[in-house]
């Protein structure tokens, strides 16, 4: 009995020898994997993976570190323009822009009205207040005039003034001095509104570009040349949208936040929601026209 537990001993010792082996066989291949493998493993994984392997060895931490490898994915993921890489200094922090991703995207938070008044500061709710709409009413679909992922919300006004507005702190989403005060790209605005059938209504948009004192936004004789849009608009009842849009170039050094203040009411002064809608605000950092050297 004893020759058996012996046997048993040694058998057991000799699983964990192979086990061993093939542990050490294991890492012994995983080293001889090119860096070039490895990489293009992590262009195809999503930023939670990323941030996962990143802890998993020291070898991985440095391949992730890599200014090329974030160049590279940026690239592949967000399509990035050649202007807009072009206009970047040598010391971007590249894995900030991708995951922040300043830069060829709407900046405006809840921009259709779909999370109610989250990420805008409400000024003032004339008549009955606002309203949201999760579909324009007395308004046509704004599909009919631009193209959407589906029906498209919207807020819409009262009798008496109704205004919010948002504030973008360009630092905070992830631009750079360095692109904000020596490229200068253009910034392209817009928004989409309309009145209803029933009833005449007023639009105003106001943005701004500001440079410390987000306070500037409400007065317009502080605002440094090339820093302001505003359109004002009587609309007719009818149930058309219309797109104001705006593109600021050629403003000064030093913009660090961008204001984007609305406002609506009605024209009747009819209780109830019959003021002007509005819907989509963009704000958009546009490397388009950007010009570059080879």
């Amino acid at each position: 009995m004893g020759g058996v537990q012996a046997k048993s001993r040694n058998k057991n010792l000799h699983s964990s020898d192979v086990a061993s082996d093939t542990v050490d066989g294991a890492y012994a291949a995983f080293d001889e994997i090119p860096d070039d493998i490895i990489l293009e493993v992590f262009l195809r994984l999503p930023l939670t993976d990323l941030k996962s392997c990143f802890k998993v060895c020291k070898r991985f931490a440095a391949l992730l570190d890599m200014r090329g490898f974030w160049l590279q994915k940026c690239v592949r993921d967000f399509k990035f323009s050649k202007n807009l890489l072009h206009s970047l200094s040598e010391e971007e922090d590249l894995r900030r822009l991708y995951i922040k991703r300043p830069y060829e995207r709407n900046l405006i938070k809840n921009c259709d009205a779909s999370q109610d008044m989250k990420h805008w500061k409400v000024t003032k709710s004339g008549g009955d207040g606002w309203q949201v709409e999760k579909e324009p009413i007395g308004s046509h679909p704004l599909s009919q005039f631009t193209r959407t992922d589906g029906p498209v919300g919207c807020w819409a006004t009262s009798y008496g003034c109704c205004h919010k507005y948002q504030i973008i702190d360009l630092l905070e989403v992830g631009c750079s001095e360095h692109v904000l005060d020596a490229v200068r790209p253009s910034i392209r605005v817009s928004e989409w509104y309309a009145a209803r059938f029933d009833c005449a209504a007023k639009y105003v948009l106001k943005v701004a570009l500001l440079k410390d004192n987000k306070k500037e936004l409400f007065w317009k004789q502080r605002i440094s040349e090339n820093c302001l849009y505003v359109a004002k608009e009587i609309l007719s009842a009818g149930r058309d949208w219309f797109k104001a849009e705006h593109v600021f170039k050629d403003y000064p050094a030093g913009v660090r936040y961008i204001g984007f203040f609305h406002k609506g009411k009605d024209m009747q002064f009819w209780k109830g929601h019959f003021g002007a809608k509005f819907t989509l605000g963009s704000v958009v950092i546009d490397f388009s026209h950007t010009a570059f050297t080879e």
